[in-house]
């Protein structure tokens, strides 16, 4: 609704030196609003007639009963210099403006246009503070009227187009305020009131909805996924060009794609270099395929470590080896692909699943095979449900896949067929756990020779398998193991502190490895002084001894722990430092790699070589140094398969689609067998 400037024209006629109706030097007029009528007296105030009740009002005072109808509606919170003038400390109830001086001045407040801004409503405002607004426009009109300041409330479509009305007699239809009545004789007097009105928030919402719209239709027609919106960098971007200044101008096709990728590159570039520096203090692992062996060969200050998570990839691997674990993969794999591949029966285990679903398999990672038989395993009962609803019978399928249908239903109600899984799923149960943590970006290199020894001391007392089982898995386990193990894993273990009460230095590969480790490093001069801190860490005495540091640690990394508490112990803490502060895994390297095809696609861009390294780098090294700098949180931990959302629908959106599809399904069945 727009606001209209109008005003009222106070006709004031002269009737010579006599005056009118005897009354010598008085004039007389009328205002349009409510009917109130005034005269202005010899003494230069005006005598209001509100209701057949005469008022002194524009002579600058305010009577008693007028200044109690001002108060009620500020908050009185002190006095204000002269307080027998009746000067006080007041507070606007609607606008929470603080206005000092007496009632008049409060007045002031409401009938000012530039004071108070009850009325200046610019954007969409909580339903509290439109209801106070509300208020003080009411106080407003209330005091207008009171103090002889009534104008009449209206609206045009032109903010500056003026209307009158004759005879006193307002126009609804044109919706104008005021009262334009000449003679020759006559003079007019313009008294100019701002005609103000809360603006509609209806206009704003419109405007607000066209900006949704220009970003759902970009959305819409370049198919960009709705988790884009998920993102951090997303939120960044919407309110920087919110608060962009007016001038600001987006780079166009040809300076986004060559001079701003290069700004990008040399604002990495920095901060890679930044964190370069540190290396001398954290040290750093590089990833060489294939050469790893040939390096320590040449360098013997350079160890060559195997990746972790491959290497547990590898066991899971050798594991399907076995018959009896083969063929419940197998089976298990074919049950997997039947709710997942098939979307009447993926509905149906929706419903009954209350939105969750199989995980599937991957090609190139074994390892979601038991990850896949897990996730099966929990929707037993949703599955067993889906078998002993009416919804289940072979027209669900087609008919290639009636042969499968019976399998299927054959393995879930094969009580035989769940025993395997959950002998299968004991086999993996902590070698996932493993994977898992070493599957992260986090120094873990400590954590991977302890893991695995409590893995298979689990195997020797588990009760799911026989004697000739358990030594096939831990012969595999075993294996895999000695070729994982390098001795850094060794002397990582040796001065974990989480680990120093097992007493390492108790086992003779550990030992070994950690005088290996040390013996590529120190000179022979610091062999004494470097002996003493040794046995300090043996031991245990020292600062670390305390009760705060023994705490610490299970709740600090111990690179971070070794540099809080050692700083007795200098040339064998800095060492530490870079050893503990290592991870044990490829994984985050190899997700570098996979960057390549969302980046890069003949169908969208025909990007050079130099370019495509470019993006790669900008955008990898982008997000490791977000991740360095900002403080970890409980989900910071790798999402894998069964953790990710598989489409951007909730659950409850999902199941709502199935049971929209199993409807229709259901009207086509009967339509058919009717």
């Amino acid at each position: 609704m727009r606001r209209v400037r109008t005003e009222v024209r106070v006709e004031v006629r002269h009737e010579g030196q006599g005056g009118l109706g005897g009354h010598s030097g008085r004039e007389w007029g009328r205002r349009a609003a409510g009917g109130t009528t005034f005269e202005e007296t010899r003494e230069g105030g005006r005598l209001a007639e509100i209701g057949g009740k005469r008022e002194r009002w524009g002579d600058g005072r305010t009577t008693k009963s007028r200044s109690e109808a001002v108060k009620k509606h500020f908050t009185e919170v002190g006095d204000s210099s002269r307080v027998d003038k009746g000067n006080k400390q007041r507070i606007c109830n609607y606008c929470d403006k603080p206005v000092a001086g007496t009632a008049s001045r409060a007045r002031d407040h409401f009938l000012t246009r530039s004071r108070c801004d009850v009325e200046r409503l610019r954007g969409v405002v909580p339903r509290e503070e439109y209801s106070r607004r509300v208020k003080g426009l009411a106080a407003r009109s209330e005091l207008g009227v009171v103090m002889g300041e009534t104008a009449e409330l209206g609206s045009s479509e032109d903010d500056n187009e003026q209307q009158t009305v004759e005879g006193g007699v307002v126009d609804r239809s044109k919706s104008v305020a005021g009262l334009h009545h000449e003679t020759p004789q006559s003079s007019t007097v313009v008294v100019g009131l701002r005609q103000t009105m809360i603006e509609d928030s209806v206009v704003v919402i419109m405007v607000h909805e066209q900006t949704q719209r220009a970003v759902d239709n970009w959305i819409t027609a370049e198919c960009i996924p709705f988790n884009m919106m998920r993102s951090k960098y997303w939120d960044k971007m919407v309110h920087a060009l919110m608060n962009a200044p007016k001038g600001f101008r987006y780079a166009k096709f040809e300076s986004a794609r060559t001079k701003r990728v290069e700004v990008t590159r040399g604002r990495v570039a920095k901060r890679v270099e930044e964190l370069r520096q540190e290396w001398p203090t954290t040290s750093c692992i590089l990833q060489l395929d294939a050469v790893g062996r040939m390096v320590e060969a040449d360098h013997l200050h350079i160890f060559s470590v195997p990746c972790t998570a491959h290497s547990l990839d590898l066991i899971f691997e050798s594991f399907a080896q076995i018959t009896w674990v083969g063929e419940a993969i197998k089976r298990a794999s074919e049950v997997a692909k039947f709710f997942t591949n098939l979307s009447r029966v993926r509905d149906l285990l929706l419903y009954y699943s209350n939105g969750s679903v199989v995980a599937k398999p991957s090609a190139t990672r074994f390892a979601t095979n038991f990850i896949m038989m897990w996730s099966l395993q929990g929707l037993y009962l949703p599955r067993r449900a889906c078998l002993t609803g009416d919804d289940w019978k072979p027209a669900i399928v087609h008919t290639s896949q009636h042969e499968l249908f019976v399998r299927v239903t054959h393995s879930i109600f094969d009580d035989t067929f769940r025993a395997d899984i959950e002998k299968v799923l004991q086999t993996s149960k902590n070698l996932l756990k493993l994977l898992k943590k070493v599957d992260d970006m986090g120094p873990t290199i400590s954590k991977v020779y302890a893991r695995m020894d409590s893995i298979v001391e689990k195997l020797r007392e588990s009760g799911h398998f026989t004697e000739a089982e358990k030594e096939e898995l831990e012969a595999i386990i075993m294996r895999r193991w000695n070729t994982m193990t390098p001795p850094l894993h060794c002397v990582a273990l040796f001065l974990d502190p989480e680990y120093r009460a097992s007493r390492p230095e108790s086992d003779a590969e550990i030992v070994d490895g950690f005088w290996t480790w040390l013996y590529s490093w120190c000179k022979e001069v610091a062999y004494r002084e470097v002996d003493t801190e040794i046995c300090s860490w043996i031991e245990g005495t020292g600062r670390h001894t305390t009760e705060n540091a023994r705490t610490q640690t299970h709740t600090m990394q111990p690179a971070r722990w070794w540099r809080k508490w050692y700083s007795d112990m200098p040339i064998l803490q800095k060492q530490v430092v870079w050893l503990l502060g290592q991870g044990s895994s490829s994984s985050s390297c190899e997700r570098n790699w996979s960057l390549f095809e969302p980046i890069h696609s003949r169908l969208c861009n025909n990007l050079g070589a130099v370019k495509l390294s470019t993006l790669v780098f900008n955008r990898w090294n982008q997000h490791l140094l977000d991740f360095l700098t900002k403080k970890p949180k409980a989900d910071d931990a790798a999402k894998w398969e069964e953790d990710e959302t598989v489409e951007d629908l909730t659950r409850d959106e999902m199941v709502s689609d199935a049971l929209l599809r199993l409807g229709e399904w259901r009207a086509h069945y009967q339509e058919t067998e009717g």
